[in-house]
């Protein structure tokens, strides 16, 4: 081939007269913060796989493997694609320059991607962002803006890839699109698997009517009533709520169940507050005890506080029940003055999830 063409074996494309060969520019030495910015570019994808591996939320996998592996995805190709422009880099391959540009700007968009759904859903403590995650934000936009300008300003970048050598195919661009879209279909089927459970979850699995004696429900788990209690209300057969179980004097208490909730503490604890009785809404809180125990499939978490009001105070008790072969979580809420729990220790006992 005339050393005026480009070297088009790994590109598809037409040689360009006048670019200089391959092997001209290999003899071109990578060095100085060409070096360091392609060592980043490696770098930032084991530290993006490692973020994702703390992160990593098996309750999320439960509820939608394709949502719950969507760090992973994103990860996962930031770490692969950032070796595979790497090394087309290191090869003087006519589209290194698109794929390192691919990485950056595929960092910057799901970064920004983060940003709107930790703003609007919640990081944290808050609803909006944390200090510690603003941070994150700020490194996260920053590098991937700074080393695209210096792609686009370096003058070894340009002389290692003059514009006139810089070719990308058809098929290469699809791919990059492709590569782009994945997160968002995952997320897509993800979604609609979420809304189809939960259009779902509104049809009563189980009725009242249908109940063996001393049982109850409240539509999709089934539990012994304890003994000495009364149900006091339970759903219309066909319908979903809560069933509410007391004692006179003793305790009283509801059940219910939800498909999410799962093993997330911090959902755990946000259910728990949101379905705290409204006589108690202005009481003090004093943690008692809080623990997780996990056997047979299930994971039982449980937390146990004072709530003190008006000088007076009483016990209450918050249990949820995740059962991983249903993916169901039922939730117990009841107040009591006593020292001993043991009527829930039966009626933990007794939940059904089939």
């Amino acid at each position: 081939m005339n050393q005026d063409y480009i070297n088009n074996e790994t590109t598809g494309l037409d040689p360009v007269v006048g670019a200089p060969t391959r092997e001209e520019l290999k003899s071109r030495r990578i060095k100085g913060w060409f070096a360091f910015f392609l060592f980043t570019v490696i770098l930032s994808g084991f530290l993006s796989i490692a973020t994702a591996a703390k992160e990593f939320d098996e309750s999320a996998m439960a509820i939608s493997p394709f949502l719950g592996s969507l760090d992973f995805i994103i990860a996962g190709t930031i770490l692969v694609m950032g070796f595979y422009a790497v090394i087309r880099t290191v090869r003087r391959d006519t589209d290194a320059i698109f794929w390192l540009r691919f990485v950056l700007l595929y960092l910057l968009v799901y970064n920004a991607a983060t940003t709107i759904v930790s703003f609007y859903m919640g990081s944290g403590e808050t609803a909006g962002l944390s200090q510690n995650s603003a941070i994150e934000v700020k490194r996260g936009f920053f590098y991937p803006i700074l080393w695209l300008a210096y792609l686009a300003k370096s003058a070894q970048v340009a002389d290692i890839f003059p514009k006139i050598y810089r070719k990308t195919s058809s098929q290469t661009k699809f791919i990059a699109i492709l590569l782009f879209a994945l997160p968002l279909i995952s997320y897509g089927i993800g979604y609609l698997g979420i809304k189809e459970r939960a259009e779902n979850w509104g049809k009563a699995e189980y009725s009242q009517v249908d109940m063996p004696p001393n049982f109850a429900t409240d539509g999709h788990v089934k539990f012994a009533i304890p003994s000495g209690a009364i149900l006091a209300y339970t759903p219309d057969p066909g319908s979903h709520d809560v069933a509410v179980v007391t004692k006179e004097a003793e305790y009283f208490g509801c059940v219910f169940s939800s498909p999410y909730g799962g093993e997330d503490e911090s959902e755990f604890e946000e259910i728990r507050l949101s379905n705290r009785d409204e006589l108690y809404a202005d009481a003090l809180e004093e943690v008692i005890s809080s623990r997780t125990n996990t056997s047979s499939g299930r994971l039982v978490r449980i937390k146990e506080c004072y709530l003190i009001q008006h000088n007076q105070s009483i016990i209450w008790r918050f249990i949820a029940i995740y059962d991983r072969d249903s993916r169901k979580t039922a939730y117990l809420s009841f107040y009591d003055n006593n020292e001993s729990a043991s009527y829930l220790d039966s009626l933990i006992e007794s939940i059904q999830f089939k």
